[in-house]
């Protein structure tokens, strides 16, 4: 009764109701209703709706995700802890041709943190971007994802003589949060690239995975380098 009406305690109401059995369509019903309806409690709606597992809800939160507006975020996100096939189809869809990009951009960020089996082929496309943004979230959305293929994309920007600096320097900080072997290696490499901002970033990322490696680095740098590199 209290989630049927407009007031302080809606929201609360109906996430109550959510966590008791046997209310799962009445749950449901409730929190289709608020959508259309609007207003304060309609995030609450759109929380709920995530761990529903009708298809009548999936599609009101891909409705709202292309209606735009302030819920879409959180929509996106209720998609991605629904998990299912057909709700990160929609996320995929949207990471790939979305056109508000704080959106697409949220999409990409779920893909990186799910296992969506064509996650990565998406986040990789994405790399390709023309916005610096989107392929910074691309980055990071390998990372979180890992796996030798995932290493692989985001070794050759961190590497690529092409690839602008800020770039670089957010897929250096990726590849310290895979910490592999192989993405230690690149890191212990990239502690000598001539861009000093590069060569930085490596140490300190080294310094996290494999801080004996980046031990010798700095002793090195020590003995040898410039007052910079001291």
């Amino acid at each position: 009764e209290i989630a049927a009406h407009p007031g302080t305690s809606q929201g609360t109401a109906l996430q109550q109701l959510a966590s008791m059995p046997g209310t799962e369509e009445q749950t449901r019903a409730l929190s289709l209703r608020l959508l259309h309806q609007g207003g304060q409690a309609a995030s609450t709606a759109v929380d709920v709706l995530g761990s529903d597992t009708s298809a009548e809800g999936r599609d009101a939160l891909v409705r709202v995700v292309h209606g735009g507006g302030n819920l879409a975020t959180n929509a996106i996100s209720a998609l991605a802890r629904r998990g299912d096939s057909e709700s990160m189809r929609a996320i995929t869809d949207l990471a790939r041709s979305g056109k508000n990009r704080d959106l697409r951009m949220q999409a990409l960020s779920c893909l990186g943190s799910s296992n969506e089996p064509h996650a990565a082929s998406t986040l990789m496309d994405a790399l390709r971007d023309t916005d610096p943004a989107v392929r910074r979230v691309a980055v990071q959305g390998l990372a979180s994802m890992g796996g030798p293929e995932a290493e692989r994309a985001v070794t050759q920007v961190a590497t690529a003589s092409t690839t602008e600096p800020r770039a670089r320097v957010f897929a250096v900080s990726a590849l310290g949060r895979m910490g592999t072997p192989e993405a230690n290696q690149q890191l212990l490499t990239l502690t000598a690239d001539k861009d000093n901002g590069i060569a930085r970033t490596a140490l300190y990322a080294l310094a996290r995975t494999a801080p004996d490696s980046a031990a010798k680095v700095a002793s090195h740098a020590m003995s040898t380098g410039d007052a910079q590199a001291k």
